[in-house]
């Protein structure tokens, strides 16, 4: 998977905290999202009722590795971030927002919920 980023100032390490989870969701990558989330994350699609669970269950990954994320923009402030970008699978573009509440605002803390917006 090709990977672009936006360059930042380098002065927020959870930007590129933020930009690792996102890469990690987009390529279904387990390990690095079980290292950043909190035991107890809720992760949440923008339309659905239910909380999606983060213990393998469908729905919480794309599904297919995209050929191509692009990470348009990542803020983070305090124990906050978001980033939005699109990712391209087989000649078809998705957008995608999310937005990422950590535990505290230190360096190390756990994603404790996040929120996702997705649109073809």
């Amino acid at each position: 998977m090709k990977i672009s980023l936006p360059d930042d100032c380098g002065n927020a390490p959870r930007i590129g905290i933020t930009n690792d989870i996102v890469a990690a969701w987009a390529r279904g990558d387990r390990e690095v999202l079980d290292e950043w989330s909190a035991e107890d994350i809720e992760w949440e699609w923008a339309g659905s009722d239910d909380p999606v669970p983060v213990d393998g269950e469908p729905g919480l990954f794309p599904g297919v590795v995209p050929d191509v994320l692009t990470i348009e923009n990542t803020i983070s402030h305090g124990k906050f971030a978001s980033s939005h970008g699109f990712f391209v699978q087989e000649n078809s573009v998705t957008d995608f927002a999310l937005f990422f509440r950590f535990k505290s605002a230190g360096k190390q803390a756990k994603v404790a919920s996040v929120k996702g917006f997705l649109s073809n």
